[in-house]
């Protein structure tokens, strides 16, 4: 279920495939990454456009340009479009999507990441930021120089 997003957030269409359906109508279900850890590196903005098969799946999953440093994030988009179900009498149309990633509110030990639905095909995601903690984070793990035994 998504929340519609009032005045302050305008959706803005990314730029449609020629053919394309700017409706979500040829959807018929999706699960959307929502975990806080995929990319919240600040505010960035995916295009992408969906051409849907004769089997109700994706066939083609394009983005308007390369995720850079998001790869990882892109590469969960593109996985919940390609396990989504499709209208199979869309099959051959293109459905233009755009995925907006915004950081907010103050660092978390375990962000949680919200997903709002903005019209006509724009789903806002946001979450606190990470907080990094040197004593807990596996990745920022360091030795304590106290434990530190240095021989001569």
């Amino acid at each position: 279920m998504f929340t519609a997003v009032g005045g302050r957030l305008q959706a803005q269409q990314p730029p449609a495939a020629p053919g394309s359906e700017a409706e979500l109508s040829c959807i018929a279900q999706i699960e959307l990454p929502k975990d806080a850890a995929i990319g919240f590196l600040g505010k960035r903005d995916f295009f992408v456009t969906v051409t849907i098969g004769s089997d109700g799946s994706a066939a083609g999953v394009e983005f308007a340009e390369p995720a850079g440093a998001w790869k990882i994030t892109q590469n969960a988009i593109i996985d919940a479009l390609h396990h989504a179900s499709y209208q199979r009498n869309c099959a051959g149309k293109k459905i233009a999507l755009q995925f907006s990633y915004r950081t907010v509110g103050e660092p978390e030990d375990h962000p949680t990441a919200s997903v709002q639905f903005a019209a006509p095909n724009r789903f806002i995601f946001t979450a606190p930021p990470q907080e990094i903690n040197p004593d807990s984070s596996p990745i920022m793990t360091m030795p304590n120089p106290k434990k530190l035994s240095i021989k001569k």
